[in-house]
């Protein structure tokens, strides 16, 4: 179509492609205000003395997560570590959007489009000032997408273009795992913390606490003809479990509720088994556990997780997470968030004051708490929370 972009005023998309930075160091940076309106950046990490594999150990490095890391470690190496990150999200920053605030300043919300390994990036926990201790996130609304394409196709085929909807909150989780879990994983607690401060905060949503894999399938096999909804899955995850064993498939699955005498896999619900399903009328799913967007493979769009499942399912929004997770940390993002939802917040903005309420608080400042939250996907809409 020659017609220009459907972006909203004061957003764009910044892409980073990773097609010469194996091969020369560069990362060409695309900021898309419009179809006739776009600035070129090449990023040469010569010019920050960096050589490639520097910067990918780096990205690595910040993409595993403080609480993964410390546990066998002294007090003096999680502080060097502490030190490296402050350092590499200041770095990264200076690198990655330094070159672009020019064409930023009248800028609100921005959509990403990070190729291969700089998706693990944290972005929004970038460090624009030591001193005050502002993030990227402080300055922006932050979302991902899989391309500018792919946005602006579910934009103009969006399969309800209200902006608006009215939408059922349905909230997933489990009292107990498979035995072999629990030994294995040390998963031997209660996730149902999500529903009592959920229904203590008056938030309306239909419970399902002790959710099965059959329960979860026929709710997700009644979307095609259901109202609109919103699923929220506060159980265990794992990022790196594959029904089909291939590069370029899905990985990623739902753990759900134990019944007495159903074997393992009777519990594992695949991110490729979410794919085939229509979840189209589902306008949101909050993926509040460990590891919901990674994958074990990452291709140039990205990963092949849990959240791609939703995604491919019609799913327009997806919240994920990169790392894994506390479960305070979880239900304290669930509940602000939907007091915003309710509040008639856009998604994206709901999200986005979620995470500087979390930065605030004593127990979260760190980056390292609210940073792996991510938002994935067309966060423009307004979803009503109803009974």
């Amino acid at each position: 179509s020659e017609k220009d972009l459907l972006i909203p005023p004061e957003h764009c998309y910044i892409q980073y492609s990773s097609c010469t930075l194996k091969t020369n160091g560069t990362i060409y940076c695309y900021v898309i205000f419009g179809r006739q309106n776009i600035k070129f950046e090449i990023i040469d990490l010569k010019e920050h003395n960096l050589r490639v594999d520097q910067f990918l150990d780096n990205i690595t490095f910040m993409a595993e997560g403080f609480n993964e890391r410390q546990d066998d470690k002294s007090i003096d190496e999680s502080d060097i570590d502490v030190e490296k990150w402050t350092r590499l999200r200041k770095e990264f920053f200076k690198i990655l959007f330094k070159p672009i605030m020019i064409h930023l300043k009248q800028i609100k919300c921005i959509q990403i489009i990070a190729e291969e390994e700089l998706l693990y990036i944290p972005f929004s926990s970038l460090l624009v000032s030591e001193d005050d201790e502002k993030y990227l996130i402080d300055l922006f609304e932050i979302s991902f997408v899989l391309s500018a394409g792919f946005d602006q196709i579910y934009q103009l085929n969006s399969f309800n273009k209200e902006s608006n909807v009215s939408c059922q909150l349905e909230v997933f989780t489990t009292e107990t795992v498979h035995p072999e879990f629990e030994e294995e994983y040390d998963l031997d607690y209660s996730l149902v913390e999500i529903i009592e401060k959920l229904q203590h905060e008056q938030i309306p949503f239909t419970p399902h606490s002790s959710a099965t894999k059959e329960e979860v399938e026929i709710f997700l096999k009644s979307r095609i003809h259901s109202k609109p909804s919103i699923f929220h899955y506060a159980g265990h995850t794992f990022y790196d479990e594959q029904q089909v064993q291939s590069n370029y498939a899905l990985s990623g699955c739902m753990i759900l509720q134990y019944d007495n005498g159903k074997e393992r896999l009777e519990t594992m619900l695949y991110s490729n088994q979410i794919a085939n399903y229509d979840l189209r009328t589902t306008r949101l799913a909050v993926l509040n556990s460990c590891s919901t967007l990674k994958g074990s493979s990452l291709t140039r769009s990205g990963h092949l997780g849990l959240a791609r499942g939703f995604i491919i399912a019609g799913v327009s929004t997806v919240v994920a997470t990169t790392i894994d997770l506390e479960t305070n940390i979880s239900v304290e993002f669930a509940k602000r968030f939907y007091k915003y939802l309710q509040e008639g917040l856009t998604i994206s903005c709901s999200f986005t004051r979620t995470i500087r309420d979390l930065k605030e608080l004593n127990d979260y400042r760190s980056p390292d708490y609210w940073g792996p939250f991510v938002l994935f996907g067309c966060g423009f809409n307004k979803l009503n929370i109803c009974t």
